[in-house]
């Protein structure tokens, strides 16, 4: 089996097949999954240790510029933010008991994150023994986007979350709206059905249950803030593509996969969405032949409504010529006569 580079070994690659058509596609989380160059998915949270700090870093750096547009949870969230928080520290303890750990002492807990030198006592629910609210505290030793969704009058809505790495959306217009209003610009998504039924599957979820799924797009440079707030900052690539992309496709073109998890909160009954952002440029996607031939097969099949909210309308030409090259300069395996 062929060495590849940390970053695309284990590169959340999801066409699983020559065709595409938006659905839920929900699978157990926490589950190893094996590709052709490595395998993802061991672990809920991502916790890449060359990648941390920088993504933290980041993180802060958005919410510096932005934070009212990127946090927000309610009054009546609150508890189930300080749900999160603790699920979350007893899923890293599990996973990395190296770095983190959680102890319980006496009515509170000890929090150690030996990645960024912190160590923090608290008592669960007391705000006045964490620094900022509890979402925010643990938003700020995670990778990953953080949503609540709260249940009542038998649907799901967004009251609260942590959104720093977005693409193409925005917390403060999204807060308070329906499950299904979210989902409304989904292509075919209505006519499909395909999100009335995932949110009835979500609202049947038990506490401590945990389900994930995968979504991709290709979008132009590797930004991994594609925020309504900061639209005059990646606008620019997609209005002047052309020029941008012209001589570089496989380094400027970048496929974007999410992770997203959703867990029954245990003690809240809330449902929390993580959302794990990986973006590879193309031509480090297109090392791997099997991934290669896989995305020059479900793009060309695509189907032009598809293709628009893939943001292949504006990248789909110079993908596939891009890989149409790479597969015709491998070495062509013999056949029997």
């Amino acid at each position: 089996m062929t060495d590849y580079p940390d970053d695309v070994a284990s590169f959340p690659f999801s066409m699983d097949r020559d065709i595409y058509r938006y659905s839920v596609n929900l699978q157990p989380g926490g589950m190893h999954e094996t590709t052709p160059a490595g395998g993802w998915g061991d672990h809920l949270l991502w916790i890449e240790d060359g990648e941390y700090q920088r993504r933290l870093e980041y993180r802060e750096e958005v919410l510096a510029l932005s934070k009212d547009g990127r946090y927000g949870v309610p009054a009546h969230m609150q508890p189930a933010a300080w749900d999160t928080l603790l699920f979350i520290m007893e899923d890293l303890s599990r996973a990395r008991p190296e770095v983190f750990s959680l102890e319980r002492v006496g009515r509170g807990y000890i929090w150690r994150n030996r990645l960024l030198g912190v160590e923090q006592s608290f008592v669960y629910g007391d705000q006045s023994t964490l620094p900022c609210e509890p979402l925010l505290y643990i938003g700020r030793h995670v990778t990953e986007d953080l949503v609540l969704l709260d249940q009542r009058n038998n649907q799901l809505w967004m009251d609260g979350g942590l959104l720093t790495f977005p693409n193409i959306w925005s917390l403060k217009f999204h807060l308070g709206m329906s499950f299904q209003d979210i989902h409304g610009p989904v292509v075919g998504g209505a006519e499909s059905g395909i999100f009335t039924r995932a949110e009835e599957f979500l609202m049947r979820m038990q506490p401590g249950e945990v389900f994930r799924r995968t979504n991709w797009n290709f979008q132009p440079g590797p930004h991994l803030d594609v925020s309504l707030e900061i639209y005059q900052e990646w606008l620019p690539a997609r209005v002047d593509f052309e020029e941008h992309v012209r001589g570089k496709a496989g380094e400027f073109i970048h496929m974007r996969t999410e992770i997203q998890n959703l867990i029954r909160l245990p003690r809240t009954d809330a449902l929390l969405f993580t959302i794990t952002t990986r973006v590879l440029p193309l031509e480090r996607v297109a090392m791997v032949p099997e991934w290669a031939r896989r995305m020059l097969a479900v793009v060309e099949e695509l189907p032009e409504d598809l293709r628009a909210y893939k943001g292949l309308d504006l990248t789909g030409h110079y993908v596939t010529t891009f890989l149409r090259d790479r597969l015709s300069a491998l070495p062509q395996t013999p056949t029997n006569p």
